[in-house]
């Protein structure tokens, strides 16, 4: 497995981090583990009424400009990601409604979900 989870001190939250850098396309980790029929703080949705909870996922933050992409269970680099950056990914192309709406660091704009 190419990531670990550390603490980012800036914000005092958890986050993903990778050991090793990868190219667009790549595929940076498959997500596995519980799933629930409806959205928890901590889930990602992988299909209509379908939720993982998966051990490194969760960890994944929101970016207004990520730097990965979900599809499915698959979650692949849609920018090059150097060994230690974060992986983030934009929450509004998987989530229908977010369990915990927050406001974005980087937009300012509430995010809630798909648009």
């Amino acid at each position: 497995m190419g990531v670990f989870v550390a603490v980012k001190t800036s914000a005092e939250q958890l986050a993903l981090f990778t050991y090793s850098e990868y190219d667009v396309g790549d595929e940076i980790l498959v997500l596995a583990g519980d799933t629930v029929s409806h959205p928890t703080r901590e889930s990602i949705r992988v299909a209509e009424g379908e939720h993982i909870l998966d051990s490194y996922g969760s960890y994944m933050n929101h970016s207004c400009k990520p730097n990965a992409i979900i599809e499915g269970r698959k979650v692949t680099a849609s920018k090059r990601i150097a060994a230690g950056e974060e992986v983030t990914f934009d929450y509004r192309t998987t989530e229908g409604e977010l369990a915990c709406p927050f406001v974005c660091i980087c937009c300012g704009m509430e995010i809630t979900g798909k648009n």
